[in-house]
């Protein structure tokens, strides 16, 4: 494990940007008791009842993770290859689907 960066930016009242390693991951509105994220992952939307510890979250949008084709990988060396191979191109292993 690498190390990380992360931080968090208010630009308005109600209204933040949150930084990492890659650049901006997501933008963030509302406050503690509703709030809408978008990021990388899609749009979320989540609200709280404060002082209980009790809350919902809901994805509404899925991002580019959602869209992609399941990788398959090789359980010997553990080389990503392509959805169609059958056999690894590198030690020649017998390529199993990432579910």
């Amino acid at each position: 494990m690498g190390w990380g960066f992360k931080k968090s930016f208010k630009i308005l009242p109600g209204v933040k940007i949150n930084v990492g390693k890659k650049g901006i991951s997501s933008a963030t509105v509302g406050g503690k008791v509703a709030r809408v994220n978008v990021g990388k992952k899609g749009l979320s939307a989540s609200a709280s009842v404060p002082g209980t510890g009790v809350s919902y979250n809901h994805k509404l949008t899925g991002g580019k993770e959602s869209a992609q084709v399941p990788s398959c990988f090789c359980p010997l060396c553990g080389v990503e290859s392509e959805p169609s191979a059958k056999f690894c191109g590198s030690c020649g292993g017998q390529i199993l689907d990432r579910a």
